[in-house]
């Protein structure tokens, strides 16, 4: 949704479509660049000859689960 605000915004201003677009890629591409690294590093590690032992330890990078309240039974 924001990326659809930031290019409606762009293309009622003053600038043609193509420097509005232009813009808008800019900034689009500025903003993603640090999710597209975190998603190329998960990518590796989800695909990795490794995975599973890498997977496993990331989870328990997050931590004991003993301080969680347990699920309520329904």
């Amino acid at each position: 949704m924001l990326d659809a605000l930031v290019l409606s915004k762009l293309l009622l201003a003053d600038e043609t479509p193509a420097a509005a677009i232009a813009a808008y890629e800019a900034e689009m591409f500025a903003r993603m660049k640090e999710m597209t690294a975190d998603t190329m590093v998960n990518t590796e590690m989800f695909y990795a000859p490794d995975a599973c032992d890498r997977v496993v330890a990331l989870f328990r990078s997050f931590g004991s689960t003993e301080s969680m309240p347990p699920l309520s039974e329904a």
